[in-house]
């Protein structure tokens, strides 16, 4: 059940996302608005049902399904308590708790920038291996 609702939802997510690459700047942002609540049910709806997955395949161990679902329920908890913040947080305008949020995008994205880098794949085109 969690399995399809987080797809579904997801799919949701994407589709009013496509919304986004009309040039009418109020569609845009309707487009951003209204895709955050498809995206939290999916953030909600995929560790659950990684979780049941899990459970079920190793419910014979019971003191590792306990501890499995014990550290699952944390992640999602974490996950879902960012998510919160963030989508609360933004909408303010006090200049405090604005950069608070901007550093934590800031640092996320440097993380990013970084995995990315270590890749070695970013940026690099396309080219083939035999010589012309």
């Amino acid at each position: 059940m969690c399995n399809s609702i987080a797809m579904y939802s997801s799919i949701m997510a994407i589709v009013i996302l496509l919304w986004s690459h009309v040039n009418d700047p109020y569609t845009m942002l309707l487009a951003i608005l209204l895709s955050n609540v498809p995206l939290f049910v999916t953030l909600a709806a995929m560790p659950l049902a990684f979780m049941a997955g899990v459970y079920v395949t190793i419910s014979n161990l019971t003191w590792l399904s306990i501890i499995f679902l014990v550290l699952g329920s944390i992640a999602l908890f974490i996950t879902l308590g960012l998510f919160i913040l963030l989508y609360l947080l933004l909408g303010c305008r006090h200049p405090l708790i604005r950069g608070f949020t901007d550093r934590i995008i800031f640092v996320g994205l440097l993380i990013a920038r970084r995995e990315a880098a270590g890749s070695r794949t970013a940026g690099r085109a396309a080219t083939s291996s035999t010589p012309a």
